[in-house]
């Protein structure tokens, strides 16, 4: 028996085993509408329409981009300036060192001494600003006078003479030291001390400045030959180069 549809069936479309012809589809009812944008939806909790859209991300990129290539070129035009204006060091090299009425007696040490350095910029482009400097007499590690030297500007290229004095009359110190005064004298004829000079100093380019260093300076082995007690003595050889620490 056949099965009722509630429509009648034309006999030139009824099949041999009584079933009707296919239509053409699985579906005889009309699909729903995609969507014509498929990155947009409605945001069902709040009904207040798109949350996303498609040109917000390609927005975000570009700004990532210009960012990069600013800091990329930023960084790039620092190297260069620094390449070609790159700041050197100043050179020291004492030329002079005296000391006079030298005296040890137990725990106490007298004397006077006179340095003078010529200080060089190397720079071909920089000046140097110095605002603070402190030199110190040192019998090898140990401190024994200091003195605070006049700040100045010095241009590229320049060659500046530092001169300074120190002093100290009957000052303590250990009996180790004033014993290997007396033997090193007694020994060599001569009494062997360090200079040390701390500068703070700022290197520019017209308005342009570099980042503020401390300079340490250091003149090791300044050997002078001296009398006995209240005697004199001077640097023996030749001027000292000093080596200098950034």
């Amino acid at each position: 028996m056949e099965p009722a549809t509630g429509y009648p069936v034309p006999p030139n479309q009824q099949r041999p085993n009584g079933y009707p012809p296919p239509t053409g589809t699985a579906y005889p009812y009309q699909a729903p509408p995609q969507p014509s944008n498929p990155y947009y939806y409605n945001n069902p909790s709040n009904g207040q329409g798109p949350i996303y859209t498609q040109g917000r991300p390609a927005l975000y990129r570009r700004l990532i981009m210009v960012f990069i290539v600013i800091t990329v070129i930023f960084f790039t035009a620092l190297f260069i300036s620094w390449i070609v204006i790159r700041p050197r060091v100043p050179e020291f090299r004492l030329t002079n060192f005296t000391l006079s009425g030298f005296n040890s007696s137990g725990h106490q040490l007298s004397g006077t001494w006179a340095a003078r350095f010529e200080v060089y910029n190397p720079n071909k482009k920089m000046d140097i600003e110095y605002d603070v400097i402190q030199a110190s007499v040192l019998y090898q590690k140990v401190f024994l006078t200091e003195n605070r030297l006049q700040p100045f500007v010095q241009v590229h290229k320049n060659l500046t003479v530092m001169e300074t004095q120190f002093s100290i009359i009957n000052t303590f110190v250990d009996q180790s030291v004033t014993d290997a005064v007396d033997e090193e004298r007694r020994k060599h004829g001569s009494v062997t001390f360090n200079l040390k000079v701390v500068a703070g100093v700022g290197f520019k380019y017209g308005k342009l400045r570099a980042r503020r260093r401390l300079l340490k300076v250091y003149c090791f082995d300044l050997n002078m030959r001296l009398a006995g007690n209240g005697g004199s003595g001077n640097l023996t050889g030749a001027p000292k180069r000093c080596i200098v620490y950034s």
